[in-house]
């Protein structure tokens, strides 16, 4: 089904309008969910939006290691004199973690929330979007490896980096190959850095 088609416009509309901005809301979740960087997107009063699963993980640990334990999903305190500015983008380093900050960044809808960590650091920052497509035809395993080999690291420090075996870093890597149809680390590596 080719989205573009008044065929498919017409099977996502559903029953109405309601239907078709659930839709589109779907797919838009469903598209950022796989995203390997952490991202957050906040309504202007700083209502939750959508996330991707890497923004999911970290906003919780985000929140989680704040002084009152916060566990919800919510904005934390500090940025939310930033929502009523509108200005932007904002750094903030969080308050606990030294290798955790965040880049908060007005959009026309509202916000996004980029959630940088260490654990994170597994490849080149920021991500282009031809970096960023590929990266999504593989699985969060798969993203793991092949940001490290992009660093320029061996299979065998892959594997301890990750606490894999070697042979399963090897399958990821072929994997990873196959599916962005590359055949080897450097051609990988032009495609995602």
């Amino acid at each position: 089904m080719q989205l573009g088609s008044s065929s498919a416009v017409a099977n996502l509309r559903g029953h109405g309008p309601a239907a078709f901005e659930c839709n589109i809301k779907t797919i838009l979740q469903g598209y950022l969910w796989n995203s390997p960087e952490a991202l957050v997107f906040f309504d202007h009063r700083g209502a939750l939006l959508y996330q991707s699963a890497q923004g999911e993980l970290q906003f919780k640990r985000w929140n989680r290691t704040l002084a009152h334990g916060q566990e919800s999903m919510s904005l934390p305190a500090a940025l939310f004199p930033v929502l009523k500015d509108g200005k932007g983008p904002t750094q903030l380093q969080h308050p606990a973690l030294s290798g955790l900050s965040a880049n908060l960044e007005p959009t026309p809808g509202g916000f996004v929330l980029r959630i940088l960590s260490d654990q994170l650091q597994d490849g080149p920052e920021p991500l282009s979007a031809q970096a960023l497509a590929a990266l999504q035809k593989l699985s969060r395993s798969e993203q793991r490896v092949a940001r490290l080999v992009v660093k320029g690291l061996r299979n065998d420090q892959i594997a301890e980096r990750l606490c894999r075996s070697t042979r399963t870093v090897e399958y990821q890597l072929n994997s990873a190959f196959r599916k962005l149809g590359v055949r080897n680390r450097v051609q990988l590596s032009l495609l995602i850095s």
